[in-house]
Order: C-alpha cells, then structure tokens, then sequence
C-alpha cells in the first residue's frame, strides 16, 4: 500500500527524493470527483467526494493514495464564524461577494452507512414517483436520523 499523507510521517514535506512536493501543494481533490453535500441551511451539513480516485493512476503511487483517502467517505461539518469577512472577487477583479462563516470538518464524527437491508437503509419502490433527493441525501438524512434517535 503506498503511503498516505494522511499520517503524520509524511505531513511536513518530502523525506526524499521521490516525493517532491509538501503536503500543502498535494492535490487532494480531483478537478473531475463529484461533490455532493446536504442542506446548507441545517447547523451540521454532510459532504461527500465520489469519483476521486484516478483510475488510470498506479495504485502504488502516492498520488493514487491521497486522492483514494477521501473517495466515498461522508463528512460532518460544522458552521464557522469568521473574525472578520472573507471577500469573494471574480476573475475581473470585481467584487461578486461577502463571506462571514465557513464550514469546517468535524474530524471526530464518523458517518458510517448501515449495510443494505438495515432499518435506515431508504429503498426505491417501483413505480413510486421519484423526487428531486439524490441516493445520497437519502442516506445522509437517514444516519442523521439514527444519530438524533442515539442522542
């Protein structure tokens, strides 16, 4: 398994020459992955990255495993107030907008899918009428369900 920069060894820079760039410059997320994430307007929304991973990459290589890390896992996060304002300009240098919170990771929430066949599991019916949630908000609300009923 090639290593990660997810541990700690390999956070700071290289440690030799086949490792060129420190961890701050790795590409971490594919320009091509898909991004998808719950109600924004909800106090902890959930996000995920799918198709991260280069197919075409050598599963050996350590730009394989970073982009691999995150590829299908759901995230927790949680609304950040800023000290001050981040402004938003666009690629004419005009103003487009203002930012005053952000979200951040929760590192210590693991969402986990029950397999299928588990009570929260949300099953299509046939010839039900679909509605505008994807399979992934599906199940996003439904481990937030479980997690409220632990609580």
């Amino acid at each position: 398994m090639a290593p990660s920069y997810y541990e700690e060894a390999n956070r700071d820079g290289p440690k030799d020459e086949n490792q060129t760039k420190p961890f701050s410059e790795q590409l971490l997320i594919n320009p091509n992955a898909k991004f998808q994430i719950s109600r924004l307007d909800e106090q902890h929304p959930l996000f995920k990255v799918s198709d991260n991973a280069n197919s075409a990459a050598d599963p050996e290589s350590l730009s394989f495993s970073n982009l691999s890390a995150i590829d299908g896992q759901i995230h927790q996060t949680n609304w950040s107030k800023l000290l001050g304002t981040e402004l938003i300009f666009n690629e004419n240098g005009d103003l487009v907008g203002t930012v005053r919170e952000h979200l951040l990771t929760d590192l210590s929430v693991k969402v986990k899918l029950k397999p299928q066949g588990g009570d929260e599991t949300v099953e299509e019916v046939p010839g039900a009428e679909s509605d505008s949630r994807t399979a992934f908000l599906k199940k996003a609300q439904a481990v937030a369900r479980a997690k409220a009923r632990e609580s």
